[in-house]
Order: structure tokens, then sequence, then C-alpha cells
């Protein structure tokens, strides 16, 4: 992968595309991601995009990247990791944005103070690392990792039939994750995120990974709330009705939206695509 080391990160309900560089192990976050987590219309995304490349400071930490992701080759525009608060202050908060789009305006403010810290914690896992001044330290500092390993070991052994009984309610009623079901589908799971966003669409909730209530009581998705390194957090699941739903959707609404123009010779049969040739 041109040595980049790709990761989707989730931060605050959005899942953001990320990635290393191996050789200088300096961090990346695509512009569109960023600005498609936080809101910003097709215009407004080229418009920021412009604004990095011809900055005199910013544009010293943008870089096209050339990723591998969802078994395709994508050409990104990504900012450096060093360089997304400085970029983000920049997008200024206007008392007209205030006003008519303030969900936007707390999604950036969000943005602005935590998304730097979430992004390089994906990457580097900072470690204390106690250095004993004497041997009564050494003990004492053995002793606390003993008995941290130690409920460590009983926590895990509490979740283990918990982890399995989720397993097993998961697999006996077909569920499946959002990735699993583009792979089915075999359309990139960013774009298909993208696309139930979309106002025709408007199954998952505008710079979000969550189905809209109405979908859920459809029965095309089951939400479950998952512990996880003692935070608890939704996960959404698709049921088999739900992925049949959206597979009606791609093939209802793909036209609409351009960006999805490569997946049609894989939701449309080869029969299907000759006669809409046809009847064009």
């Amino acid at each position: 992968m041109n040595g980049l080391a790709v990761k989707e990160v989730e931060f605050n309900g959005d899942v953001l595309l990320a990635a290393q560089d191996k050789q200088s192990e300096k961090v990346y976050i695509t512009v569109a991601g960023v600005c498609e987590g936080i809101g910003l219309n097709e215009n407004q995304k080229d418009r920021q995009v412009k604004n990095i490349q011809s900055d005199i400071v910013l544009s010293q930490g943008v870089k096209n990247l050339s990723v591998k992701f969802d078994g395709q080759s994508r050409h990104v525009v990504g900012v450096e990791l060093d360089f997304l608060p400085l970029w983000l202050a920049k997008i200024s908060i206007t008392p007209k944005m205030k006003k008519e789009l303030p969900k936007m305006v707390d999604k950036l403010i969000e943005y602005q103070i935590k998304a730097k810290e979430v992004l390089a914690n994906a990457f580097v896992h900072n470690v204390t690392q106690i250095v004993p001044q004497n041997y009564k330290e050494s003990l004492k500092a053995l002793l606390a990792e003993v008995e941290k390993n130690e409920e460590l070991e009983q926590t895990i052994l509490i979740q283990e039939p918990k982890v399995k009984e989720h397993e097993h309610f998961i697999a006996s009623r077909g569920l499946q994750e959002m990735g699993s079901v583009s792979k089915s589908l075999k359309v990139g799971r960013t774009y298909l995120f993208r696309f139930l966003r979309e106002d025709d669409v408007k199954v998952m909730m505008k710079g979000r990974v969550t189905p809209y209530q109405s979908y859920i009581d459809r029965g095309w998705f089951t939400v479950i709330m998952r512990t996880k390194n003692g935070m608890t957090r939704p996960k959404t699941y698709v049921t088999p009705k739900g992925v049949s739903g959206i597979s009606k959707l791609l093939r209802k609404h793909i036209d609409k939206y351009p960006y999805m123009y490569k997946f049609k010779d894989v939701v449309f049969t080869q029969s299907e695509l000759s006669q809409a040739n046809k009847d064009k």
C-alpha cells in the first residue's frame, strides 16, 4: 500500500480514514473525510482542499495519498495530524452558521478540540513506564503490575460468557456488521455509508454511523450496546431484511450519485445494464 498503514478510526459517531507513513511514521487524515464528518457539502469540501493547498503554512503538511481500501486504490488529499488543529481553527464559525447550522457548528468544535488526540491514539499507544529508583521501589512496581494483570484476567473471565452469548445472538439472527454488508454487496464501505446518508435515501444520520429509528423499527437494523475498555457504545448490525432493503435502495437511487456509478456493474445484472443502455 505504498508504505502506508491505513485505518478506519471512529470519532464522535463518524468513521474517518487515516493513514500512517511507515517510513516517516507521520499520520495523515483525509481532508474529505473530516469535511464530511463535520457536515460540509461538496463545494465546501473543495474549497477547504484549495485553502489548505494554498496556505503558506498548511501546505507544508499536505500530501497526496494513494491508499488501497475496500479492495480499491484511491487517491486522496491528506493533512498531517500535527497540522490538523491549525487547519480546523482556520474554519471560521460565523454568526450565520451558529444560527442556521448549529449542529454543524457543534461538530466542528468537537473536531477542533478532540480529533487530533483520538486519531493519534489510534496509531500510537503511549505506555507510561515506571523506572524503579531502588530495590524496594522495584518490588512495589512489580507487585502493582501483578495486581493489575490479575484484575485484567478476572475481567476477561467475567466477560467471556457475555462475549460468547453476544456472538451466539449475532449468529443465530443472521446479523452482519456494515463492513460485511458492503463486501457482500461489493460496494466500498465508505461509499455505502455516504450513499445511505443522502437526502433521497436517508437511512443513516448525517455524519454518523447510526441508522434512523424508523429503519430500526422496520427491522432493517439491530443496535446493541457493547462495552469495551470500560466504555459502552452502540454497535449497529444489519438484519437479512436490511441487506435486502439496502440492495433495493442501491438499484433505485444509484443513478443519482456520480460517485456510485463505478458500482453499477455489481448492483445490476449484465442484462439489466444492456437494457438500460438500449432505453437511452
